[in-house]
């Protein structure tokens, strides 16, 4: 987890500054989202099928929500401070996510933690679904997603979690299978990683296609077994920086929605640029991760 956040952190820093070093090494980083809902998808999984569904719901809940409504707030204010109008109708699609679907109005929040929201909503659905087919539900759901990213329209947002549910759902087979994958299984696994490195090279050649988001999902498993391999020998060389990793992974969302904030803050605030810009920013960004961290932390224990 800890590996993913710095890939995304990695990747939203080459979108925001036109520097050579960002731009030419990070471009992929977003494909830390796709290690993150896997890992998701393990917890979710673990969680589910040892609680009542009350329970269950109320963890996520604890989890998500007091950092959600801490960025809508900031976005919202930041809104009106610029001089938006919001009405009514923006304020509540906003506050209850629906902003991301992009029906009824809005300001626009992070399509990240709106997408977590609604897996978690429908993660029962999704648990039951997988543990009942297996390998042949999460195959299933990566030729639907194909098709529909091939022959729908639709915003970048949507495609975004559209082409995941491959990875989320294998997360989840991965724990319904207790971590026993079958020869037979690998090897289709390694048929829909050659499948995903097909459409990374088709969207390096043709950027912005629509089949941009798919990729990441089919390599995901390739990535996740090179950093557990990466993690091993870390952990007896380098345990400092383990140690580190960790506790990004640990305290990964706090993180995240700081540099959602920060993000706003540099960008549209205060119009940073090259490495100057860069190095304002992760200052930025930890003094606002150690904030949440620790207002997270007392709405938590608030919340019980």
């Amino acid at each position: 987890m800890g590996m993913a956040m710095l890939m995304i952190l990695a990747f939203h820093l080459s979108r925001g500054y036109d520097v050579f070093l960002f731009k030419s090494i990070f471009s992929r980083g977003f494909y830390g989202v796709d290690i993150f809902l896997f890992f998701s998808a393990l917890g979710c999984s673990f969680s589910y099928n040892r609680n009542k569904l009350s329970k269950f719901y109320c963890n996520r809940a604890k989890r998500v929500l007091p950092l959600f409504y801490v960025l809508v707030c900031f976005r919202l204010l930041w809104a009106l401070s610029s001089g938006d109008n919001l009405n009514m109708s923006d304020v509540l699609a906003t506050i209850t996510g629906f902003s991301y679907f992009k029906i009824f109005g809005g300001y626009w929040i992070d399509w990240y933690l709106c997408a977590l929201l609604l897996l978690y909503g429908t993660f029962p659905l999704f648990f039951n679904y997988v543990r009942k087919y297996e390998l042949g539900g999460v195959i299933f759901i990566s030729v639907l997603s194909t098709i529909l990213l091939l022959l729908v329209p639709m915003p970048w947002e949507h495609s975004c979690l559209l082409g995941r549910l491959t990875i989320f759902a294998l997360g989840i087979m991965y724990y319904v299978r207790d971590g026993n994958i079958t020869d037979t299984d690998m090897k289709i696994i390694r048929w829909l990683t050659a499948y995903g490195l097909f459409l990374l090279s088709v969207d390096l050649l043709l950027p912005n296609n629509r089949t941009r988001f798919l990729a990441p999902a089919f390599v995901a498993p390739l990535m996740i077994w090179l950093l557990a391999k990466l993690y091993e020998k870390l952990e007896t060389r380098c345990s400092g920086i383990l140690s580190c990793v960790e506790f990004l992974g640990k305290h990964s969302l706090e993180i995240y929605v700081a540099n959602c904030m920060s993000m706003v803050i540099c960008h549209q605030g205060l119009g940073l640029q090259g490495y100057t810009g860069v190095a304002i920013e992760i200052c930025i960004l930890g003094i606002l991760s150690v904030s949440l961290f620790y207002l997270n932390r007392i709405l938590t224990l608030k919340l019980g």
